[in-house]
């Protein structure tokens, strides 16, 4: 007989998952990405346009500042494509000299070029997450181009066979959906440490209404998760999902455990917000990052604790009208993306 779900998956997790500190950042290395997929959240500047980063020093001194003044917390490095960044060796070397554990976020197209970087900082390694968008070649490709799934495998594969640790992240959407198993499935014969299933965000009404998942579909898709966990021995999850009507936080940035720092070296609220395509305001911008961060770290905690407060006011005042919150109000992400004017595109879903 199967154990319940809820008491499997919370044991399981808790014997699979490395302690983590109680605080994140993602740091986007570069704005541009190799791969041009057509659902990405970052602006057309991003996609296309020259190569954009901060030079190691700048790094460093934000990262030693953040360090300093917020105490231990787990980086996450992303992009664009992190790996793009020239001296992405020496990034690394310098997390792991703060005392840093870290996460890379890649596509896998040049994994290569940052092995050695890897091994030679293992120990403050957390795991290197490949993006996946199908469970074939065919169904990858079609989402991120003919020979990025090779690369992909072959970067994974390299992974295994050096002993990192790695997980694998997938878009969820209307065609990832039902490969749910199959790509569980794959990640664990690839040795994958994890899977991992996260919302799509609307980047444009027509691929939105297309692709993404209903509030419904994304429940389901939910259990799914804790069953493929239980068959595989592996956390198969969906941890971040677009509906949530209750109040409160429901994610890091929100609860003021999290912030991001754009390419540009700005301390941002959130990674997913960040250059977000369509965008028309940065009310969400602290400020530009240094070696003292502290009075921007107070600045952007303000302008987390307001965007909380007033979706719960709105809540709260749907509750007492004895009605349902609407499509952007039902989603902590989509409200966010309403409130710092991320999506002019699309008003017409706004009620």
């Amino acid at each position: 007989m199967l154990r319940p779900l809820k008491t499997f998956s919370r044991r399981v997790y808790r014997k699979l998952r490395p302690h983590k500190p109680q605080r994140y950042v993602s740091f986007e290395l570069v704005g541009p990405c190799n791969l041009h997929c057509s659902y990405c959240l970052r602006s057309e500047s991003m996609l296309y346009g020259k190569a954009s980063f901060l030079p190691r020093e700048g790094v460093r001194q934000i990262l030693a500042g953040l360090r300093s003044d917020w105490g231990d917390f787990s980086l996450t490095l992303t992009g664009g494509e992190p790996t793009l960044h020239p001296e992405f060796a020496g990034i690394v070397d310098d997390a792991a000299a703060l005392g840093l554990r870290y996460k890379v976020v890649t596509n896998g197209w040049h994994f290569d070029r940052v092995l050695d970087s890897l091994l030679r900082t293992r120990d403050r390694l957390i795991s290197v997450s490949f993006s996946l968008d199908g469970a074939t070649r065919e169904a990858h490709d079609a989402w991120r181009g003919k020979g990025s799934f090779d690369r992909l495998m072959k970067g994974i594969t390299s992974a295994k066979h050096h002993r990192l640790p790695f997980q694998i992240n997938v878009v969820l959407r209307k065609d990832t959906r039902p490969q749910m198993e199959a790509i569980a499935l794959l990640g664990a014969r690839l040795g994958a440490k994890g899977v991992n299933f996260g919302a799509m965000l609307p980047t444009s009404t027509g691929d939105f209404g297309r692709h993404a998942l209903s509030a419904a579909e994304e429940k389901d898709a939910e259990r799914e998760g804790l069953e493929l966990s239980q068959v595989f021995k592996m956390p198969v999850r969906v941890p971040f999902v677009l509906y949530r009507p209750q109040k409160g936080a429901h994610c890091y940035p929100l609860a003021g455990k999290a912030v991001n720092i754009d390419h540009q070296g700005r301390l941002t609220l959130c990674a997913n917000l960040s250059f977000f395509r369509g965008s028309l305001r940065a009310d969400e911008v602290a400020g530009e990052a240094g070696p003292q961060p502290k009075e921007l770290l107070t600045r952007l905690g303000e302008i987390q604790r307001q965007a909380l407060a007033a979706r719960d006011n709105e809540l709260a005042a749907c509750a007492a009208a004895g009605s349902a919150p609407g499509p952007f109000l039902s989603s902590p992400c989509l409200t966010c993306l309403k409130r710092f004017d991320k999506a002019p595109w699309s008003r017409e879903l706004r009620t």
